[in-house]
């Protein structure tokens, strides 16, 4: 008899083994023994030793053929170390023995299992018998080893937006079964650390989260998430400059060109805030000119630069407005309605004539300048000695700065380093045609004003 035999079953592996045997002269044993045989080489037994880490279902069959004189019925014990699982048994004394089979569920934990298979053959009167010298048993044994199925598993990994070249992304994904998952990604990506994905260059890149399984669990369906790797957005132009009054039709910006950027979105906005500026236009070009701009009115601009990768910030400001016919005031080269100045800001008012038609020239006139502060209702004027001078408001007790033919005037100040307290104040420049001293606000005057809000 095969005294001796060690198997090692691979984890969730069905697998089926057949042991052979060939004996002569069967110990009897009468009745089913206590405890398996000890296979020392001398008795009917086989010993079989089971490596597994899970439960496992144990069949068990097996087929001999009986010559000469067999006193008693073949019989096959199995045991799980020293505990009996079952019989199998022929009523046949002699001839061929087909046995069915026998199932049994073998439970416990995770380790090596010793399982003994014994032969004997026993006698009607259950009493120890030994066959004769020219008896013999022959036949096989069989053992198929089955495992309950893996349980499946699925991978939760999100979708990676589109990245920039230079950009670094930290990749996470879930599987159900608590395991973890791994990840391979396509060039220009790599991936280093486990986790960490970087880029080599431009393209698409696909990243695929996978979890291999183990002795309790499928292999998982692999996720793919594919996205594209651009160059990134390029830095914010530099240089930004707008006109102050060049063309009394619009207001050109221009600034500096940007390496790597394809085009220019133009924002403008008439407060110094780039949060609620609007894009007027795009162009490739480094200048841009709006002909939305309105007269009077102070513009301020904001330039971005765009590639494939976006648009960069928004640039540092310039302000600019259109040029008039006639006179303009600024204050801190500002014009309009809605100059907003912090409190303690030094300002410097300026005047300038421009863009007079030709025969405006050398007519003689009044020149006025005037200012009104809210706070307190105070008005003043600035008389011929550069003066500034309170008084009551009628512009019969006003006196012009100026008086003499017109002509263009670059700008020119006429109050530097001024702070002023919050509140609000109106700046006048005018010219009023005859030249006599009078202002006259209903006749042929030419006028320019600017508020100023301090806070």
């Amino acid at each position: 008899v095969q005294a001796l035999s060690i198997l090692a079953i691979p984890n969730h592996t069905d697998s089926t083994v057949t042991l052979s045997f060939d004996c002569q002269r069967i110990v009897s044993v009468g009745a089913r023994p206590s405890t398996a045989f000890n296979p020392d080489g001398t008795t009917n037994a086989f010993l079989i030793t089971v490596s597994s880490e899970k439960d496992f279902t144990l069949t068990t069959s097996w087929d001999a053929t009986c010559t000469g004189n067999l006193f008693g019925m073949p019989y096959v014990y199995l045991y799980d170390g020293s505990t009996f699982l079952a019989e199998l048994f022929d009523s046949s004394s002699d001839g061929p023995h087909p046995v069915g089979t026998r199932t049994n569920l073998i439970t416990g934990q995770a380790g090596n299992r010793t399982f003994s298979i014994s032969l004997s053959a026993s006698s009607f009167a259950s009493v120890p018998v030994v066959s004769q010298q020219n008896d013999r048993v022959t036949g096989t044994i069989t053992l198929h080893f089955g495992f309950p199925p893996k349980s499946n598993q699925t991978i939760s990994f999100q979708a990676v937006s589109d990245q920039v070249v230079n950009g670094r992304v930290t990749l996470s994904a879930t599987a159900s079964s608590g395991l973890p998952v791994s990840f391979t990604a396509t060039a220009p990506g790599q991936i280093t650390a486990g986790t960490n994905l970087t880029f080599t260059g431009t393209g698409q890149v696909s990243v695929v989260a996978s979890q291999a399984g183990n002795a309790e669990w499928n292999p998982a369906p692999n996720v793919t998430n594919s996205f594209n790797v651009t160059s990134p957005p390029p830095p914010p132009p530099t240089g930004i400059s707008a006109t102050d009054g060049i063309y009394t039709d619009k207001v050109r910006v221009a600034w500096n060109a940007v390496a790597g950027a394809t085009s220019y979105q133009v924002w403008q906005n008439t407060a110094g805030n780039y949060s609620s500026a609007k894009k007027i236009g795009t162009t490739a070009a480094t200048n841009y000119d709006d002909m939305s701009a309105g007269a009077q009115t102070t513009y301020y601009y904001w330039i971005k630069a765009v590639n494939a990768g976006g648009s960069s910030a928004f640039s540092a400001p310039d302000t600019g407005y259109p040029g008039v016919t006639g006179p303009l005031v600024s204050v801190n080269g500002l014009i309009g309605d809605n100059v907003n100045v912090a409190a303690g800001t030094p300002l410097t008012i300026a005047v300038e004539m421009m863009n007079l038609p030709a025969d405006y020239i050398g007519v003689n006139v009044d020149w006025w300048v005037a200012a009104f502060a809210h706070n307190g209702g105070l008005w003043y004027y600035l008389d011929n000695a550069m003066v500034w001078a309170g008084f009551d408001g009628n512009p019969a007790n006003m006196h012009p700065v100026y008086q003499g033919p017109l002509n263009n005037l670059p700008p020119a100040m006429v109050a530097q380093g001024l702070t002023l307290s919050s509140g609000t104040y109106n700046i006048w420049f005018a010219v009023d045609y005859p030249m006599d001293g009078s202002l006259h606000l209903d006749g042929t005057t030419l006028l320019s004003r600017v508020t100023v809000l301090v806070q």
